[in-house]
């Protein structure tokens, strides 16, 4: 009998907060008028009960995998810790409650819930293999968006997740139940009738798959031999599925038979021969619909059949024999359709007829039936089973039950697999009586209810034992009235008469005066009605006057070496494993064996081994471990003896002697019993396992209970060799006096006993490997000693014993007859790699941490380590992030697991004003910029929320009216800069917020008004007179430059948190049309849906159409996305078919459509496309209204975008060739006669326009930029000098009368795109630009009096071509910080600025220069982008103060441009630069065409929306260290090698780097730092992923050492290292010289410890100190638990305490590792600990153990001559024993040496010699030490 935990009542915890709940909201209510809410009221009186609606609930277990990673699936039920708790789903009426022990969540719905049901991973998660759940059980599994609950009423399914999420799905059809698979949903439909089409019947599905929330839903199909059809019939009943399984029980009540369906992948073939049964223009022309599937639709259709078809892993890999269908199935198939529900597939939602024919939806899955009752087995009801379940056996037998209530059987059927993906094969089935059965899943046991009200235990077919549910009685005679719950004896065996228990009962109540209370009807198991709800260990009981109990099971057991036991002999003895699992299950849980310790559990395990094979109780005495006593007793005897007494005393005496008094007791073996014959093999099993536990240090406490029970075997088998190999490890063993002996007969019943010869010792083994001596393989059985295993392999590998792991060990198969083989491990197929390689990759594949290590032994730990701490130096590149977790390197660990998250540490919260620039203050700005103040002029410049201040002084003679007129001239020229300044902001701020998506995005106000300096009244415009509307554009910039502040994900970006920023107004303000754009141009519009495009463009609001056009094409950029062009064909004429409706666009959207062609067809050379766009740009004016103004930016803009289609194309594409595009675009640059019209909107522009006369000829004033751009883009960096000779300035004067000077200025920026490569930043290269006639005019400045020169036209073709020049340098040399460039540029600039009163500035104009002036200055900071140089700063300062009538050529346009330099000097606040990509060039050039507006409204050429392209051409390359100890940023050295370059540069960081295409490799090679390397083509990708991110480079700081920003000049940080160079280390420290070298604070305590006892000179202290110090001063904190092992060793030692025999075996293998200099291969810096200390730590152990061992050589002697141990408890104490053994184990002194020798007659030194002949492996310290002892 098995005693259960005590039952508590059981009430769900749902039923309570529903009972409370209010219930739903009664929202119909408020859609009824007034007028009608009495009569609706009346309507709903009830007079009659209360509606009463069934409750359900299920409760799942929680469980924690990461306590049970190191055992198989199979051995989980083993494990003593499974599921932490339980978490229950509740529904009842309208309200759902999902409750766990720590929250409680209710869901309400209006209409009554039908069921629900806990999601599964595979459910919520597309992408989740549900392959790999066990293989990944570390992993996040338990992630909150893939938790949720499913909730059906009548009309919908909506599924909640953890993170808030709801997915709902339309139901339209009534289901009848729901079914949890492994790959998907099953709904089964209630039953309804067929659907008659023009009189015939088809038969509908009842059964379907949902594989998503958000998929279709398709319907199921059933594969019965060769038949294959859907499931229609009723008959066909569903009774059981798992999502742990493929598997399905289904019950066909035709013929009253269950069977077994396979659920997989429905091939094409299958689904191909049941849809054309279902093919509704089969049965009846003209008839069909698109509604959906069997009444189900889903709301959100996310997902393409396509993609579900690739979501099921191995299920469409099955080999499936297919039949073709013929008639006799047609009419097979016909003759099941009477019982099938009727529900229409395609015409459920529409009347029959009115849209064309359609064709069902494909199914999806399809269930194979691959088992079926056999007629046998038929019951005379035709019964179908009430529930079913799968079982695992204690020995991994599958099963599949399923119960018959009637007749009272649960039906065991047999399952084989020989893998997960192999068909499954069904053996015979097996009947239990039960009334019902649950299972214990993790436990591997069915709990079955008898019809009797017993409850019993099964584990597959065997019956474990009865379970004694305390309270609850069991079959009694209901006469007997007693307590429900008895008092403590009523757990004992009944054994008195139930009478007297109640007489004894009564009497003893009689005494108390509180009575107890007499129930009126006690619970009794004959009373229980069912089980359910079987979580973990746990289960409830139902009894039949609706009350519930919950009781747990006992666990397997809790001792970790009786579960390692049970593994062991589990694995084994697979035959006997369940008769001992069984056993030992109902012994250790018998009644009154509860809370037991872990002494007294391994007692009660060895009793049941020793009895099943077959040794009597009762014969084992030990002092290490009391008698045996009855397993009923809860205390043992606490009494003493005299003996006890006796034995105290003779140890104080020194008498240590004893007698052997006792007689031995000789008993024989039960040779019948159940393992007799496995004895040998038990005993070799445990003993591996014994080995294998010495490896773990955390187990060695436990470990003397199996030695215990291992010696004693020994001494039964006389094996002295094992008897000695436990004593060593536990000397108390050595009194074990019990013997047995086996007859002889009975010993050839042994089997395998030649497993058994010699014992196997790891450290032996271990030490041979590395004292290079023999080496054989050591085994190792799966399961039992895996540890071993492991650590052998990788020894073996680091000694350079094997060239692979696996051929260090050997596996022993067992057979089913118990037969024992040795099988070689497969070698791998590849090569291996360095030593240092395969050790880490082992260890990796082993799952072997630093945790792992710090449990192992200590020789073990050093020498792994020592291996680890040669390569942590110089680590290999590119590894993942496990090998730099093992190495002990956080900073390279970090960059291979980098993380988005993981981004640059986020800006300081200030209280000042809002002005869209809080968030830029960050830590790295200041680290940057450390030694003044820019940011603040920045910050300053830039703002445009505060009002500007008025300082207009007003005169005496000056009026009022005058003063207030002048003050608002003044704000006007303030103004118009103000407005200028939301791009450059907007550049400034890129990407450096990180929002609250809740919350709505803060846009700054855009301040058009002054305040007087002296007054402080504010000053508006109102008495001038102003442009109307002149704040739309600056409003919408500013709404840019707000958005692009958001450094949040794009992914992160939903329609949610776009629609929540959304404005009330009923006009869309310009700031939401530029947050659109903005989010567009950050790719964080594809969330869009179309309903939401149409929503936006339907409105026809100009800047709105703008934004979002410009926006969704720069997210959709180079895809050529259908939707977003045929979005923006609606706007183009040329990209409609001419019978197309004629639309009124404005503009600037068709404008911005234009270009969003361009970005969406990038680099695609789409025929179709450029042939549109090169006629659009030669769009002639008409013939009405249409295109007669700004026409020149309508046709730049369709340049730009033809020049992005073709960008990098040249002639090199063949399809391009007709359409002669270079001539075509020449011919648009130069002009000439016009040609006729092509395209389909030829017939619409033969007319004339009635509003512009344009004459014959082309008019390139509209033409040129466009086309001249163009063929710069499109021939970008080819290098083709004929179509760059287009573009070469006139040579003589007379030609150049013919070219518009700032047409001139593209010229030489479409020169420099196709001759990318040879731009040079030099003067002399800008000098080349300029033909020879006009360069020789401007260096002689002729007289303007004497010449008939047009000296205007030179002066400005001069000032263009230069600019030109400049700016083709800038974008050549963007984001390089070239400092030649620099310098020629600061050239320029210095030279126009002082152009005023010179020849230059006198004919060019004001206008010319000023432009000249503001795009070299945009051309210089290109060039330091991201960088804050503070020359650039300066000559921005003095461009952007010159405000006022005396700078009337300082436009809104040059304010614009001198701001938008400012933005990219600092660029993302010093986080971003520019890329020189061909895409990123072409943005450069659409955002800084060198035309900027006049005025705020200006779009003549130039669109304003299209300044903020350079989004496109951002890019991070800010390399920016954080030391991973204090997250702080830090400064280093940095290094990096160029592709052209062989000389490295060195630089500091955080700094720009260069473009990564052209660097080979980055290092961080800092004295204060550990190196870390980035190499293309090993761990670059690192670098790429970390700089994409906006992430920090962490870096770890080196012992002594200081930051740069601590210690400039390294002096403090030379100090401090002077003292830990080898040559000047001392070997005397003082605590407080440790200050300098730690940062951690467990070396502070350390430190802080010992000086307190600075008193105390011990010499402890001192080699603690000095160990410590050599541990900081190398940055190896973690080899410190070395020496302190050793010390503790050293320690005990010297105060003649015991140390365990695996203490000593470190020593003697650290004493080898020594000896065979294992410290040679690496030098003092990669050496784990110090040689010298390691050295003077064992000398001092040796002498130690020296200098004691005189005092033993007499038992030493003998241990050599005698055969037996006996001697040593005969003639010797405890403690001399233990010396004894620690000497023999020291010294490798072997057991009964020289017993068979007469040593007075044998010359022993003789003896030694010729041993040494024989074994010539011995080493010679060995022989030495046997000299001392023998030669006394």
């Amino acid at each position: 009998m098995i005693a259960a935990a005590e039952p508590k009542e059981y009430i769900p915890s749902g039923r309570k907060i529903v009972e409370e709940h209010c219930g739903p909201l009664n929202r119909r209510a408020d859609t009824i008028s007034s007028e009608f809410l009495l009569l609706d009221r009346m309507k709903n009186v009830n007079l009659s009960a209360d509606e009463h609606f069934n409750e359900s609930w299920t409760i799942r277990p929680v469980c924690d995998y990461r306590k049970t990673k190191d055992l198989n699936d199979e051995l989980l039920f083993l494990e003593p810790h499974i599921v932490n708790s339980e978490e229950e789903l509740y529904f009842s009426g309208h309200t759902a409650v999902w409750s766990s022990k720590v929250s409680e969540t209710c869901y309400t719905t209006e209409d009554p819930i039908k069921s629900a049901f806990f999601c599964t991973r595979s459910f919520l998660d597309p992408d989740y293999n549900i392959q790999n759940i066990k293989s990944n059980k570390n992993e996040d599994n338990d992630s909150d968006a893939f938790k949720g609950i499913a909730i059906i009423d009548s009309s919908s399914m909506k599924v909640y997740t953890k993170s808030g999420e709801i997915l709902v799905t339309a139901v339209e059809s009534p289901i009848n139940k729901v079914w949890i698979t492994k790959y998907c949903v099953i709904f089964e439909k209630e039953a309804s009738s067929s659907a008659i089409v023009d009189g015939h019947r088809l038969p509908m599905p009842r059964i379907f798959s949902l594989t998503h929330p958000l998929d279709d839903m398709f319907p199921v199909l059933l594969k019965s031999q060769s038949l294959i059809n859907y499931i229609t019939e009723e008959e066909f009943k569903i009774i059981f599925s798992t999502e742990e399984s493929d598997l399905m029980l289904m019950f066909n009540s035709r013929n009253g038979k269950h069977m077994v369906c396979k659920l997989r992948k429905a091939t094409e073939e299958e689904t191909r021969s049941v849809t054309a049964l279902y093919d509704t223009s089969n049965i009846a022309g003209g008839i069909g619909t698109h509604s959906s599937i069997g009444g189900f639709t889903s709301l959100h259709n996310s997902k393409t059949q396509k993609n579900n078809s690739g979501r099921y892993g191995s299920m469409g890999n099955l080999n499936v024999t297919h039949t073709n269908q013929s008639n006799n199935y047609r009419s097979s198939l016909a003759s099941l359709a009477d019982s099938f529900n009727r529900n229409s597939i395609s015409m459920m939602a529409r009347k029959i007829g009115e849209c064309e024919p359609s064709k069902a939806l494909v199914p999806d899955l399809i269930l194979e039936q691959i088992w079926t009752e056999n007629s046998s087995n038929w019951n005379e009801y035709q019964e179908m089973a009430s529930k079913a379940f799968l079982h695992n056996d204690f020995v991994g037998q599958q099963f599949l039950c399923f119960l018959l209530p009637k007749c009272f059987k649960l039906q065991l059927l047999i399952i084989e697999r020989l893998s997960s993906n192999d068909m499954p094969v069904f053996g015979g089935v097996s009947t239990i009586i039960a009334k019902d059965a649950v299972a214990l899943q993790k436990m591997n046991m069915i709990i079955v209810l008898l019809p009797c009200g017993t409850l019993m235990i099964y584990s597959g077919l065997v019956a474990v034992g009865k379970i004694h549910v305390g309270g609850i009685l069991t079959n009694i005679p209901s006469a007997l009235s007693t307590p429900a719950f008895p008092k403590r004896s009523s757990i004992l065996p009944n054994i008195a008469s139930p009478l007297v228990d109640l007489k004894l009962s009564e009497e003893f109540h009689s005494l108390s005066p509180v009575h107890p209370l007499q129930p009126t009807n006690p619970l009794r198991l004959n009373n229980c009605m069912s089980l359910r709800d079987p979580v973990g260990n746990s289960l409830t009981i139902s009894f039949t006057n609706g009350k519930m109990y919950r009781f747990e099971l006992p666990q397997m057991c809790e001792n970790p070496i009786v579960k390692k036991d049970l593994i062991a002999l589990r694995q084994i003895l697979p035959k006997d494993a369940m008769k001992i699992l069984s056993r030992w299950y109902s012994i250790k849980n018998s009644p009154g064996a509860r809370d037991l310790s872990l002494g007294r559990e391994f007692e009660m395990f060895k009793n049941l081994l020793f009895e099943m094979i077959g040794r009597p109780h009762g014969v084992s005495h030990s002092s290490s471990s009391n008698a045996i006593t009855d397993p009923k007793k809860r205390r043992k005897s606490e009494n003493g003896s005299d003996s006890d007494w006796e034995y105290l005393i003779s140890i104080k005496n020194g008498n240590c002697k004893f007698e052997d008094d006792d007689q031995e007791m000789i008993q024989n073996y039960h040779s019948d019993a159940v393992l007799f014959s496995n004895i040998p093999l038990i005993f070799y099993s445990l003993h591996l396992l014994y080995e294998d536990l010495k490896l773990d240090i955390s187990m060695n406490n436990e470990l003397n209970a199996l030695s215990e029970l291992l010696c004693q075997l020994a001494v039964d088998f006389k094996l002295e060799n094992y008897r000695y190999h436990y004593v060593k490890d536990n000397p108390q063993l050595i009194y074990l006096k019990s013997k047995m002996e086996i007859a002889q007969y009975d010993s050839n019943k042994l089997q395998n006993k030649e497993l058994i010869n010699q014992p196997i010792s790891i450290f032996y083994e271990i030490s041979q490997l590395a004292s290079k001596k023999e080496f054989k393989q050591y085994p190792y059985i799966p399961n039992i000693n895996l540890q071993s295993k492991n650590v052998f392999e990788i020894l073996a590998v680091i000694f350079e014993r094997v060239k692979y792991p696996s051929e260090a060990t050997i596996m022993i198969k067992i057979s089913e007859n118990y037969q024992v083989t040795m099988q070689n491990n497969m070698k791998p197929l590849s090569e291996p790699g360095s030593l240092h390689k395969i050790v880490i990759d082992t260890m990796i594949r082993k799952g072997i941490t630093r945790v792992h290590l710090d449990r192992f032994p200590i020789a073990i730990n050093y020498i792994i380590c020592q291996i680890l701490e040669t390569v942590r130096l110089n680590p290999p590149i590119g590894c993942n992030s496990a090998a730099y977790k093992l190495l002990l390197r956080p900073e390279l660990y970090t960059h291979a697991a980098y993380m988005k998250d993981d981004i640059i540490a986020r800006s300081e919260k200030t209280l000042i004003e809002y002005d869209g620039m809080e968030n830029t203050d960050t830590k790295l700005l200041r680290l940057r910029f450390p030694d003044d103040l820019r940011i603040n002029d920045v910050k300053k410049f830039l703002n445009s929320s505060k009002p500007v201040r008025i300082d207009v002084v007003q005169s005496p003679n000056m009026s009022d009216h005058d003063f207030i007129e002048e003050q608002e001239k003044q704000l006007f020229a303030l103004c118009t800069r103000t407005m200028a300044l939301p791009i450059g902001r907007g550049m400034f701020t890129f990407r450096t917020y990180y929002p609250v998506l809740t919350e709505v995005l803060p846009i700054p106000k855009l301040c058009l008004t002054g305040k007087e300096s002296v007054r402080g009244t504010t000053v508006e415009l109102q008495q001038i007179e102003v442009p109307a509307n002149m704040s739309v554009w600056p409003q919408f910039h500013n709404g840019v430059a707000s958005a692009l502040r958001i450094a949040t994900d794009p992914q992160q970006i939903d329609p949610a948190y776009i629609l929540y920023n959304k404005p009330k107004e009923a006009e869309m303000p310009p700031s939401y049309a530029g947050f659109l754009m903005a989010l567009g141009l950050t790719s964080s519009l594809k969330s869009l849906s179309d309903t939401y495009l149409y929503d936006y463009l339907v409105r026809s609001e100009e800047l709105l159409s703008v934004g979002l056009i410009l926006g969704m094409a720069a997210s959709y950029r180079e895809t050529m996305n259908t939707k977003i062009t045929r979005m923006l064909s609606v706007h183009i004429e040329s990209l409609l078919p001419p019978t197309a409706i004629e639309l009124d666009v404005p503009h600037n959207v068709q404008v911005a459509s234009l270009l969003g062609i361009g970005l969406l067809y990038q680099k695609s050379n789409k025929r179709f496309i450029a042939e549109a766009l090169l006629q659009e740009i030669n769009r002639p004016p008409g013939p009405e209204m249409e295109n007669y103004v700004e026409r020149e930016s309508y046709a730049l803009s369709a340049g730009l975008a033809l020049g992005m289609v073709c960008l990098e194309t040249g002639s090199k594409d063949v399809g391009l060739d007709d359409l002669n595009l270079p001539d075509t675009l020449h011919y648009y640059m130069i002009g000439g006669t016009k040609r006729g019209l092509t395209g389909v909107q030829r017939e619409k522009y033969k007319l004339p326009s009635f509003q512009i006369r344009e004459g014959d000829q082309v008019n390139i004033d509209v033409t040129a930029p466009g086309s001249t751009l163009a063929l710069g883009l499109m021939f970008f960096a080819s290098g083709n000098e004929a179509v760059a000779d287009w573009m070469k300035p006139p040579e003589t004067m007379f030609l150049l009368d013919f070219v518009r000077p700032d047409l001139l200025l593209l010229r030489v920026i479409a020169r420099g795109l196709i001759m990318w490569n040879t731009v040079e930043p030099t003067a002399e290269w800008i000098n080349s630009q300029i033909s020879k006639s006009l360069s020789k005019i401007i260096k002689q400045r002729p007289d303007p009096d004497n010449d008939d020169l047009d000296h205007e036209a030179i002066c400005q073709a001069y000032c263009n071509i230069v600019t030109g020049a400049a700016m083709i340098i800038g974008l050549r040399y963007a984001g390089t910080e070239n400092l030649i460039a620099f310098r020629t540029l600061k050239k320029i600039i210095t030279f126009f600025l002082s152009a005023n009163g010179q020849y230059i500035g006198e004919y060019a104009g004001k206008a010319t220069v000023e432009s000249c002036i503001v795009l070299v200055l945009i051309a210089a900071s290109l060039v330091f982008a991201g960088t804050g140089n503070l020359q650039i700063l300066r000559m921005i300062r003095m461009t952007r103060s010159r405000i006022g009538p005396q700078h009337s050529s300082v436009t809104y346009g040059s304010h614009m441009a001198i701001h938008m330099a400012l933005g990219f000097l600092f660029l993302g606040a010093g986080r971003y630069t520019i890329s020189r990509r061909p895409q990123a060039i072409a943005a450069l050039i659409c955002a800084l065409f060198p035309k900027f507006p006049t005025h705020s409204n200006d779009n003549r050429y130039h669109l304003q929306a299209l300044r903020h392209l350079y989004v496109l051409a951002v890019e991070p390359r800010l390399f920016l260290p954080r030391d991973i100890d204090n997250g702080k940023l830090v400064v280093c050295k940095l290094s990096y090698i160029e592709f052209n370059q062989k000389s490295m540069v060195e630089t500091m960081a955080p700094c720009m780097l260069p473009e990564l295409d052209s660097l080979k490799a980055v290092y961080i090679n800092d004295p204060n730092y550990w190196p870390v390397v980035f190499e293309r083509g090993r761990n670059w990708d690192q670098l790429t992923e970390i700089l994409n991110g906006n992430g920090c480079i962490d870096i770890v700081q080196k012992a002594g050492c200081l930051s740069h920003l601590d210690d400039p000049n390294r002096l403090k940080s030379m100090l401090a290292l002077t003292l830990t160079m080898e040559e000047y280390s001392n070997w005397k420290v003082e605590a407080s010289n440790l200050t300098s070298f730690y940062n951690d604070q467990m070396m502070k305590s350390l430190t802080e410890m010992i000086m307190t006892q600075e008193k105390e000179k011990s010499p402890l202290r001192e080699m603690i100190l000095l160990q410590i110090y050599d541990c900081l001063m190398r940055d190896k904190t973690h080899a410190l638990g070395i020496y302190i092992s050793i010390d503790n060793i050293i320690q005990s030692l010297s105060h003649q305490k015991s140390i365990k025999s695996t203490d000593v075996w470190q020593l003697k293998i650290l004493n080898i590792l020594m000896h065979n200099r294992m410290h040679k291969e690496c030098d003092s810096k990669s050496s784990l600990v110090s040689t010298e200390i390691l050295n003077s730590l064992l000398m001092k152990i040796k002498s130690i153990i020296n200098n004691r061992i005189e005092q033993q050589k007499y038992l030493l002697k003998k241990f050599l001559t005698q055969k037996s141990l006996d001697f040593l408890h005969q003639e010797a104490c405890l403690p001399t024993i233990e010396q004894v053994l620690l000497f023999t184990n020291f010294f490798d002194l072997p057991f009964a040496l020289f017993s068979s020798l007469n040593s007075e007659n044998i010359n022993l030194l003789q003896f030694i010699v010729e041993y040494k002949k024989r074994h010539s492996t011995t080493d010679t310290e060995f022989l030495s030490n046997l000299w001392k002892i023998v030669s006394s």
